[in-house]
């Protein structure tokens, strides 16, 4: 991404701190790196559905991006958990699954959008800005 690209992301974006959730670990320092350096976004990491939950309530992020497939409880399950405690709760679903069951389900629970996994970075801050 270049400079000018980078100065227009993080003048975009009205928030400040992030929840990212993945239990992939490689894919979760890769996008926090790149969040908060292009950004400069504040980025909590979670790897399950209990440390995303606890994290929600105890930092309270502006956004949540947030894997389907999490080792302890579905990502679906996590949703509807934050949204129960915050139904303004602006939730982006990241999946490698791209199947309309998922996608439909995420959005009837109030996710914010569905991105699919590998992330293409132009969306991911499309969505960011959007927040």
């Amino acid at each position: 991404m270049g400079q000018r690209h980078a100065a227009q992301a993080r003048r975009g974006l009205a928030m400040k701190t992030l929840l990212l959730v993945d239990d992939e670990n490689d894919i979760r320092e890769e996008l926090s790196r790149f969040i908060n350096h292009h950004c400069g976004v504040q980025v909590f990491e979670a790897a399950n559905g209990r440390q995303t939950l606890d994290s929600y309530k105890t930092n309270h992020p502006d956004c949540v991006f947030l894997d389907l497939g999490l080792p302890d409880m579905n990502g679906l399950k996590v949703l509807e958990d934050i949204k129960a405690q915050d139904p303004q709760a602006k939730v982006y679903i990241l999946s490698g699954c791209d199947d309309a069951g998922p996608r439909e389900k995420a959005k009837a629970l109030g996710a914010a959008g569905y991105l699919t996994k590998p992330v293409v970075f132009g969306e991911l801050l499309a969505a960011l800005a959007a927040v």
